[in-house]
């Protein structure tokens, strides 16, 4: 049997699917299949699925003849009826296995070193891939820096082991207390309700309709708060990696350039010391295609009149570390100079939730 990589399977999919049908979406998912073994499956109509179990799509694959004639039909005449579905092709899993006492190359492993942006090599018997970090030493293959993990996280910031000699943004520094860590989900984020903001659970289902293109891909959850989204998307099994990473800065993210399919910001925005700084590296870990989701607030309608309403929000960023958006107008130009297109928003009252991805 002539066995493919995820890589290489991914790659003979997709340009079958772009040259046959371009408006046909390729996604991978990860369960625990062995790696060189391969499944597909079609969400759509009960037609479309009757058809797909009568051409045996639904068993496992494992060879490129056989992917690229299921890949082939999807985008035949005989498949029209159902252009624009997903087309999910399953890989293993993303810890890939020792063979013959020799580990894989890791070209699956996206972190890297947040001051540098090369990558990581594991320092002992530690292992290096996403979803087994915690625990994991880690160190920069050029600067040498290394990065220490503990049994429930790896912290993957600039000044990781250093001894902290500036100080952080009010906004930052309150959202390291453990009692503002405690009320987040038992009061605080609720009253995010009167500003417009629908729910959790709400703008997570919101969040999926923009991100279907890129499901089954690896998905970074920047979210303010603790944890609740990056919960709901690990719950969800939408996205193929699962990551126990931790504390990580926005203006520098531990990851190779190119390499995330997805990154969503839940009521995040406004506490980004420098957003532009923030979204320009964003778009530098996307991969081509790639969508960056995100919530915040804009403070405009009734509050355009209130005098001096700019010179008062330069005072907030001054001594809050935050950033308080007057229009949507502003956001959409803040990704389109970071190099993201295709920019859409909703609101709700003063809630902004907003998508745009880096172009193809």
């Amino acid at each position: 049997m002539y066995e493919v990589t995820k890589t290489a399977l991914l790659g003979l999919t997709k340009a079958l699917a772009a040259e046959m049908a371009p408006d046909v979406r390729l996604n991978c998912v990860a369960p625990s299949f062995i790696p060189t073994r391969f499944a597909a499956h079609v969400t759509g109509n009960e037609d479309a699925k009757k058809t797909y179990e009568e051409m045996k799509l639904l068993k496992r694959l494992g060879t490129v003849d056989e992917i690229a004639a299921a890949t082939a039909f999807l985008a035949s005449d005989d498949a029209s009826y159902i252009t624009g579905e997903t087309l999910i092709v399953v890989a293993g899993g993303t810890s890939w296995p020792v063979v013959e006492g020799k580990e894989q190359s890791g070209s699956d492993n996206i972190l890297a070193c947040p001051i540098c942006y090369d990558p990581l090599t594991r320092i002992g018997d530690s292992p290096l891939c996403v979803g087994s970090t915690s625990g994991s030493n880690l160190q920069c293959n050029t600067c040498k820096k290394a990065y220490f993990g503990n049994e429930t996280h790896l912290d993957l910031v600039a000044s990781s082991g250093s001894k902290q000699y500036e100080s952080m943004p009010l906004a930052t520094e309150v959202f390291r207390t453990p009692m503002v860590s405690f009320l987040y989900e038992r009061g605080w984020r609720q009253n995010f309700i009167f500003g417009g903001f629908p729910g959790p659970e709400k703008e997570f289902d919101m969040a999926k309709d923009y991100l279907k293109p890129v499901l089954g891909g690896t998905i970074v959850d920047a979210s303010c708060g603790s944890g609740m989204f990056s919960r709901l998307f690990a719950k969800g099994g939408l996205f193929s990696q699962e990551s126990d990473l931790g504390p990580a800065d926005i203006a520098r993210l531990p990851f190779k350039s190119s390499s995330v399919d997805a990154l969503h910001a839940g009521a995040a925005l406004h506490c980004w010391s420098s957003p532009s700084t923030a979204v320009a590296e964003i778009s530098r870990v996307l991969r081509p295609g790639g969508v960056f989701v995100a919530t915040t607030y804009i403070l405009d309608g009734p509050f355009a009149f209130v005098p001096f309403m700019r010179t008062f929000r330069q005072s907030i960023m001054g001594i809050a570390g935050g950033h308080i958006f007057l229009s949507d107008r502003e956001l959409g130009d803040l990704c389109q100079t970071c190099g993201l297109v295709d920019f859409t928003c909703i609101r709700n009252a003063r809630f902004v939730m907003i998508s745009a991805r880096k172009s193809s």
